[in-house]
């Protein structure tokens, strides 16, 4: 694919995960916990690394008899770009793998009677949502926090697959001759040193738009917001940058936000306009300078679970 570096495939961990996931499917265990777990609404799974308050857990309790499990994060070494990824995905691995064996979620997995709060990091909340998403065919319902009188609470689930369904079709395109670009919409500004790692990968244009102060505080307007913010973005590229078709064919590496909801969000959208989670790279820090990681290919993490358990 051109001369673009990418990350190393073979994810850390995800060639066990894949086994035991495939291995459990073809089981479908009917433990007592199991059925337990089936039998509820839904069960909610609290990634975040943020306890939940006594607010959050009784609203989460209005939307249907429910489960909670909540898992810590534990701080991930990402100042090195070769192990990134590597770290990231055996995180996941690991989560995951305790999800279905202590747990006991899988056929809630695969009836998608779950809902997910992912964490804030962008690699590692994009990297379950394309797991997740391998796993079950569809990208995961989500919730994500919000403060409310200086208490954190919840919003209700949002269907992001359904957004990307909603997304198909949404550009139409003109010219197929169209090199990769680099979308910045960290809200950072790449520095000297990380526009140099990119021109390792191509001589192409960088475009940096800015991020404005979001409006998050109010639940009911929570996705409205998000939303509005991540279609004006894309409505702003089409028309100052001429990226339609490089949308399109998704002919481009996106630097995602660094808030997850509206990463999860934009990467929804832009799925839907490509048929495909977009190239990534990432902002880690080195001798207190700011880098970028590798592109990494997403839509293959997803596709190796979804290939395995199509066999099944």
């Amino acid at each position: 694919m051109s001369n673009l570096s990418l990350a190393i495939l073979a994810y850390k961990g995800i060639d066990e995960l894949i086994s035991l996931v495939t291995h459990y499917i073809k089981k479908r265990r009917s433990s007592r916990e199991e059925r337990e777990n089936e039998n509820l609404d839904f069960v909610l799974l609290n990634l975040s690394g943020n306890k939940l308050s006594p607010e959050a857990i009784k609203k989460i309790k209005t939307w249907g008899e429910c489960g909670v499990i909540s898992k810590d994060i534990p701080f991930i070494e990402l100042s090195d770009p070769e192990t990134y990824m590597d770290n990231i995905s055996e995180f996941c691995s690991n989560i995951i793998e305790e999800l279905i064996k202590k747990d006991h979620i899988i056929n809630n997995l695969l009836l998608g009677k779950y809902i997910l709060i992912p964490p804030g990091l962008p690699s590692l909340s994009l990297a379950f949502m394309s797991i997740f998403h391998g796993i079950t065919g569809t990208i995961p319902r989500m919730s994500f926090f919000y403060k409310e009188d200086g208490t954190f609470n919840v919003i209700k689930p949002f269907d992001f697959h359904s957004l990307r369904n909603e997304s198909r079709g949404r550009l139409r395109l003109e010219n197929r001759d169209k090199d990769y670009v680099l979308i910045n919409l960290a809200g950072r500004c790449l520095s000297e040193e990380a526009i140099e790692e990119v021109k390792t990968w191509f001589e192409n244009p960088i475009i940096e738009l800015d991020i404005p102060n979001l409006d998050l505080n109010n639940p009911d307007t929570y996705m409205d917001n998000v939303l509005l913010f991540c279609n004006s973005k894309i409505d702003e590229l089409i028309a100052q940058e001429n990226l339609k078709d490089n949308l399109v064919l998704g002919k481009f590496i996106l630097v995602p936000p660094a808030l997850s909801s509206v990463d999860v969000s934009l990467i929804s959208i832009l799925h839907g306009i490509c048929g495909q989670y977009p190239l990534m790279s990432f902002f880690y820090r080195k001798n207190n300078l700011f880098y970028l990681t590798r592109p990494v290919d997403f839509q293959d993490l997803c596709n190796k679970f979804r290939d395995e358990i199509s066999k099944i």
